[in-house]
C-alpha cells in the first residue's frame, strides 16, 4: 500500500476528485485488512481507478453491494460514492438470518458492517438519506426493488 500511494503522489496523479475522499481511501487501503471479508487491495485499486472514470465522463447514482458480510468492500464503495456518485449506498444481506444463507458463502453481521462504515466513512454514513440496509435474501429481489431502495423511481 506505502509504495502505491507513494507512488502516485510523486506522479503528482489524483484519482479521486475530493482529496479528503483520496485521504480516507488511502488510509482505508492501509486498514482494510482488519476487516474479516473477501475484497482485496487490487479490487480497491480498480474500484478507484473505474470511479475516476465515471466521475470524468459524468456518471452518477447510487451502488448497490450484494451479500456486504462485514462490509469490507462496502465501505469503499461507500467513500467513492461520496467523491460523486451523487446516490445512496444499498447494502444486501441476509446478516444474522442464515438459514436463507443456502449457499454458506459467508456469515454477514449487519453490526459489524455498520461499524466498518461508521469507522472509515464517518457516522453520516449510515444516516437513512445514504444507506439503506435490506435483509433479504438477494434472490427474492426484483430490480425495481433495487432501484427503489437506492432512492430512483422504477
Amino acid at each position: 500500500r506505502g509504495y502505491i500511494v507513494q507512488r502516485r503522489q510523486a506522479a503528482g496523479a489524483q484519482l479521486e476528485h475530493s482529496a479528503e475522499v483520496g485521504r480516507r481511501l488511502d488510509e482505508y487501503m492501509g486498514g482494510m485488512h482488519g476487516v474479516i471479508g473477501w475484497f482485496d487491495l487490487q479490487a480497491l485499486l480498480v474500484l478507484r481507478v473505474l470511479s475516476a472514470h465515471q466521475i470524468t465522463t459524468g456518471v452518477k447514482g447510487g451502488v448497490v453491494e450484494i451479500g456486504v458480510h462485514h462490509g469490507k468492500s462496502l465501505a469503499a464503495l461507500c467513500l467513492l460514492n461520496q467523491d460523486g456518485g451523487g446516490g445512496k449506498v444499498v447494502a444486501v444481506d441476509v446478516f444474522e438470518d442464515q438459514v436463507r444463507n443456502t449457499d454458506a458463502s459467508g456469515e454477514g453481521d449487519q453490526a459489524l458492517m455498520m461499524h466498518t462504515l461508521s469507522e472509515w466513512c464517518g457516522e453520516d454514513s449510515a444516516l437513512p438519506a445514504r444507506l439503506t440496509v435490506l435483509e433479504a435474501d438477494s434472490r427474492t429481489l426484483s430490480p425495481s426493488a433495487l432501484i427503489e431502495a437506492g432512492g430512483g423511481a422504477a
